[in-house]
């Protein structure tokens, strides 16, 4: 019986592991040799790669993506539980959502605690995929296309419908509005440095956020949650011929449609072009679920979900500490602005 999910890379890379993992999806396969294409390292490290099969079925897959967390300096992050969730999406929501999805292959929940190990198909070799960056020059088309997409991870579960199928799903709103994980007075000390610069005072108040979050919680009831990705900036976004799929499914939760529709629009757009489009962006959005046999908010009630969720991905990005600070600058800018704009903290009462 192999490791279900290996905490070191050169495990997760043997010959011996990949062609156990690959046999749960292809029975009989036998590899003969990896060969690494791309190694990438942020919090969790993805490796492209290639296999060559001394025994395989036809349409057992060459090219591949291995997902982890590896080494022992991301332990902690291990026991946070956001592999699982990913590993869990792929085997138990993937296959009822209407979405373009990478090819699952493997993924298992450790038997000593919440981790996993993820293994996909390479869809930059099998499909074509251009993978965008956090910072990528994204138009309003773009943005059009991929709110489709969310709205068919929404619609999926809509209202809480079907939705207790998955009891492991958690709302990391709650989460993050419960366990800080940055402490008030450090993070008030990086929002008066440069991040915050562009923000104005009221906005840089870090005491508003955390009440905010709380607010957010109590603002749908647990029978109207929906699936939501919960990350969707444009670094996790890649394009192929078909149109946008989003990858990176570690902050999947259950909560409202509008965190993501928010998060989404604010992340990927500048703040001028966010201004001009986001109503055009939100009645799209409404016609994209409406497509899709959903009752979908009015206008009204939708704008109002947009502007008070925002405040979900702003306090996100105040709190990275661990990505590089051009990306990060920019995000609370971008943020932070809608937030202000938009009158957020002012409408949650905080």
């Amino acid at each position: 019986m192999i490791n279900p999910a290996p905490t070191q890379l050169d495990e997760a890379l043997s010959a011996e592991w990949l062609g156990s993992a690959i046999a749960q999806s292809f029975p009989g396969v036998r590899i003969k040799e990896v060969r690494i294409a791309e190694t990438i390292v942020t919090m969790a490290t993805k490796v492209r790669l290639e296999v060559d099969y001394e025994a395989a079925p036809s349409d057992a897959p060459r090219h591949l993506c291995l997902k982890g967390l590896f080494g022992d300096h991301v332990g902690r992050m291990r026991s946070s539980g956001v592999m699982e969730t990913e590993a869990r999406f792929y085997q138990e929501i993937a296959p009822s959502v209407a979405m373009r999805l990478p090819e699952f292959v493997y993924g298992r929940v450790a038997d000593d605690g919440p981790y996993a190990v993820v293994l996909m198909e390479d869809v930059i070799v099998r499909k074509g995929a251009r993978f965008l960056t956090a910072l990528n020059a994204y138009s309003v088309d773009q943005a059009a296309a991929s709110l489709e997409q969310l709205s068919s991870l929404h619609a999926a579960c809509w209202q809480g419908r079907g939705l207790s199928r998955f009891p492991w799903l958690t709302s990391r709103v709650a989460y993050f509005a419960n366990n800080p994980p940055v402490p008030a007075d450090e993070l008030q000390s990086m929002m008066d440095g440069e991040r915050g610069a562009p923000l104005p005072p009221a906005v840089r108040d870090t005491s508003r956020q955390l009440p905010a979050l709380a607010k957010l919680v109590d603002r749908i009831p647990d029978n109207a949650h929906n699936l939501v990705h919960g990350d969707c900036h444009a670094g996790n976004v890649y394009e192929t011929a078909e149109g946008p799929s989003f990858v990176d499914w570690q902050l999947l939760q259950r909560s409202s449609w509008a965190l993501d529709l928010a998060y989404h629009i604010a992340a990927v757009l500048s703040v001028e072009e966010r201004e001009a489009s986001e109503r055009h962006l939100i009645s799209h959005y409404l016609d994209s679920l409406r497509g899709q046999g959903v009752e979908a908010p009015t206008p009204e009630v939708a704008w109002t979900e947009y502007r008070a969720f925002m405040a979900y991905g702003f306090h996100m990005w105040s709190i990275t500490r661990k990505v590089d600070p051009e990306i990060t600058n920019e995000f609370v800018k971008r943020l932070g602005l809608a937030v202000a704009s938009l009158g957020s903290f002012d409408l949650l009462g905080v």
